[in-house]
């Protein structure tokens, strides 16, 4: 189950948070001329865009991020059009069962929409995609 509006807004520890004017300048040194990686990461690049242009910069990142759901659907039909015969295939729309279905791996329900539990099992979900 996803957590609540109330359980997600508990998670956020403000006393701990780092501000932005700290946070930009080391994000923008981790992620220069990198591709992002994520689960839908356009969600994620149009919260970190106006970061950056609050900043006065430019974004640093590559400019064509990489979906992780993508990635595992092209896997997914892979597998299943080489079972089907040439009959119709269904691909599970739901990111979750397609996390589990074609990896095995599943995401730890106090993980799952936190910054760092996400990040971490897209990792993941990358590594499989790369062995």
């Amino acid at each position: 189950p996803v957590a609540d509006r109330a359980t997600l807004d508990a998670r956020y520890d403000e006393a701990a948070a780092v501000p932005d004017y700290k946070l930009v300048p080391e994000l923008a040194e981790l992620l220069d001329g990198k591709a992002i990686v994520g689960a839908n990461p356009h969600f994620d690049l149009t919260r970190l865009t106006p970061w950056f242009a609050r900043m006065g910069r430019d974004v640093p990142w590559h400019y064509r991020p990489v979906c992780i759901e993508s990635v595992l659907y092209g896997v997914n039909l892979g597998y299943l059009l080489a079972e089907s015969n040439g009959s119709s295939v269904d691909v599970p729309w739901r990111a979750l069962d397609l996390y589990e279905r074609v990896t095995g791996l599943t995401q730890p329900d106090e993980d799952r929409h936190t910054a760092l539990g996400d990040a971490r099992f897209v990792q993941q979900l990358w590594d499989w995609a790369h062995r």
